[in-house]
């Protein structure tokens, strides 16, 4: 008789071999994600010191993000106060860089060689639902055998940086830790810009709070029952939603979509990450556009004029102010408003006005009291605009109603235009800037203000 051997390859240790890639695998994905953080961050910090090193881009933005890099604070670290230096931390950033590289690279080509294994034919033959739940044990040739000599040390060192097997519980209470920490980040996020870039003083707690500035209109903050979170700005509310990762779906109105993500594919969310110092400039946009929404209101529209006091608008008449038989407008930023004294005071020598019965005279000055203080609140919110970027820029005088332009201060232009309201810079030395280079200063919002 001949005898025929046949080879089992579904062995215990073929088991454990394969058991051990997966392991490995599993662990160099997450090294590389890791590096991948790393090398994202430090080329957005090497990007922000050549930005301020050769004055390039838009100087707030660099500055803001310097700020965020501790580049201000440690001026000695980042080659900011001795010109001396500037070459030797240059060489050690590049050095840095370099490593970060190799070592990613390195681990990509282990990474390569494991998975090419686990597309071989014995690692076919070996029965996955046992390596997976294989438990490591020794034997003859685990011990023994030149090809099995580190499969030991590396099990046990693998098993002691892994997660343990969790129960259903378990992961479920660990996946409601990390959205917790994700929710919070976003709030820190909210706080940061709402303090640090525009100057709020904040009162209250993290799950609700109230910031006021003497310039820009009152932001209340509110953690939801559901965990969303709501920003009422001036009046204007917005509801924010954390996910991880990308989403491709639109939020319903008025209902924000943030998304904790490094991925640079096109995403319908807001996208932030501990790694991206970008965030604080997102973020800080979507505050502004709808500051800015709440402060221009009263430039896009004109407003009832009550046709009682028509015959006596103009005792109330300011540079600034405009009108019609049916509706009043502004044509700019009054620095004054309406004294209800004098205005009584010219009524009490108005011919028309004296020959009016009493009743008649009582609706006159009851329906002017109620519009110059209408009038006044609408300047004080005009007034506002004085600082729509930073404290510091003022809005002038412009024409045609509604607005077409406003000049501002520091380069910047308000515009009207076909059906949007934009605030940006149109000095030539920034023309070559994009939208993203200006971050939270360059805002684009939609009229949604018709004229009457």
């Amino acid at each position: 008789m001949h005898e025929e051997l046949t080879q089992e390859y579904d062995v215990y240790e073929n088991q454990v071999f394969i058991s051990l890639i997966q392991k490995i695998l599993l662990y160099l994905s997450s090294r590389i994600v890791s590096l991948e953080n790393i090398k994202a961050y430090q080329d957005q910090m090497e990007e922000c010191l050549n930005n301020q090193k050769y004055e390039r881009g838009w100087w707030k933005k660099n500055a803001r993000e310097m700020t965020l890099f501790g580049c201000e604070e440690n001026k000695e670290l980042f080659n900011m106060s001795d010109s001396n230096s500037e070459e030797t931390n240059d060489e050690k950033r590049k050095e840095n860089a370099k490593n970060i590289t190799e070592t990613s690279d390195q681990l990509r080509s282990v990474q390569r060689v494991l998975r090419k294994i686990l597309s071989s034919d014995l690692a076919h033959e070996v029965n996955s639902r046992a390596a997976a739940s294989v438990v490591y044990h020794d034997t003859n040739v685990l011990n023994d055998h030149k090809h099995y000599r580190y499969v030991k040390k590396l099990w046990f060192e693998l098993s002691r940086v892994s997660e343990k097997k969790l129960s259903e519980k378990e992961k479920y209470n660990k996946e409601q830790d990390v959205i917790k920490g994700m929710r919070a980040y976003a709030r820190s996020l909210i706080v940061y810009v709402v303090s640090e870039n525009f100057h709020y003083k904040i009162t209250g707690s993290s799950k609700a709070w109230i910031a006021t500035n003497d310039y820009f209109p009152k932001i209340k903050f509110s953690l939801l029952p559901d965990e969303s979170m709501e920003i009422n700005i001036g009046g204007i509310k917005k509801r924010i939603v954390i996910v991880y990762g990308n989403c491709s779906y639109k939020a319903p109105h008025n209902t924000e979509i943030w998304g904790l993500t490094m991925s640079k594919s096109p995403s319908s969310c807001l996208k932030t990450s501990p790694y991206d110092v970008e965030s604080i400039e997102r973020v800080g946009k979507a505050i502004r556009q709808i500051i800015l929404r709440v402060i221009t209101t009263n430039l896009v529209q004109k407003y009832d004029l009550p046709t009682i006091i028509l015959p006596y608008f103009y005792s109330i008449s300011l540079p600034m102010l405009d009108h019609d038989e049916r509706y009043y407008w502004f044509k700019g930023i009054s620095s004054n408003k309406i004294d209800a004294v004098k205005v009584n005071k010219q009524l009490g020598k108005d011919a028309s006005f004296l020959k009016e019965n009493y009743r008649r005279k009582k609706e006159i000055n009851d329906t002017i009291a109620d519009l110059i203080l209408r009038i006044n609140n609408q300047i004080d919110s005009l007034q506002d605009m004085r600082s729509l970027v930073d404290q510091s820029v003022h809005v002038f005088s412009y024409k045609d109603v509604p607005f077409t332009y406003m000049h501002c201060n520091d380069g910047f232009t308000l515009i009207q235009s076909n059906g949007y309201i934009t605030l940006k810079n149109i000095e030539e030395h920034y023309s070559s800037l994009t939208e993203e280079d200006w971050g939270m200063d360059y805002i684009s919002i939609k009229n949604l203000v018709p004229s009457a």
